[in-house]
C-alpha cells in the first residue's frame, strides 16, 4: 500500500504534543494508531493509495457545513473537539447559498443552519460519504470542524 502525506513535516505544534508522551512508547503509539487507521481507511474505500492530512490548529479549519467532494473520507481527532455533522432526517431548512463542497463551489438549495448538530468524540472514528461517492451526487455527508476551546489535532484520509 501507498502513503502519501499531504502536510509531509510534523510542525513544532505536533512535536510539543507528543512531547508528554514517553519518548518510545508513546510515539509507537501514535505512529501504530495512525497505520491501523489507514490500513481500516484502505480495507472500507477498497484502494490501495491512502491520502493523509494531519492537521494541529488551535482555529476552527472548516467552519460552515460543508459536503466534501471526494468518494471517501476518514476523519479521527486526537487533540479537542471531534468534527461536527448533521444527520439527513433531521428535518434540515432548506435555503439557498449556506454551504459549499470542499472545493468551494455553494451547494444550491440546501442549507442546515436549523439541523441538530452532533459532535463525534474525541479519538472516535467516522467514516464520511462525499459527493464523489458512485450515486452520491447531491447527498455527501454533512460536517464541519468545531470552534475549539484550545487545540486540536486530528487527521484526514481519503483514497488516492
Amino acid at each position: 500500500m501507498e502513503v502519501s502525506i499531504r502536510e509531509p513535516s510534523l510542525d513544532e505544534k505536533v512535536r510539543r504534543l507528543l512531547a508528554g508522551f514517553e519518548e518510545d512508547l508513546g510515539r509507537v503509539r501514535w505512529a501504530t494508531e495512525l497505520l491501523c487507521l489507514i490500513d481500516l481507511f484502505a480495507a472500507l474505500s477498497d484502494t490501495q493509495r491512502v491520502g493523509v492530512r494531519m492537521v494541529a490548529t488551535p482555529g476552527c479549519t472548516c467552519p460552515r457545513l460543508h459536503t466534501d467532494a471526494v468518494g471517501l473520507r476518514l476523519l479521527c481527532t486526537w487533540v479537542g473537539e471531534g468534527q461536527e455533522w448533521v444527520a439527513r432526517e433531521d428535518g434540515v431548512a432548506m435555503a439557498t447559498g449556506s454551504m459549499s463542497v470542499s472545493n468551494g463551489s455553494p451547494v444550491t438549495g440546501r442549507a442546515y443552519s436549523s439541523a441538530t448538530v452532533h459532535r463525534m468524540d474525541t479519538f472516535a472514528v467516522g467514516v464520511f460519504k462525499g459527493e464523489g461517492w458512485p450515486g452520491n451526487h447531491g447527498r455527501g455527508a454533512v460536517h464541519r470542524s468545531p470552534q475549539p476551546a484550545d487545540w486540536r489535532v486530528w487527521v484526514a484520509l481519503d483514497s488516492l
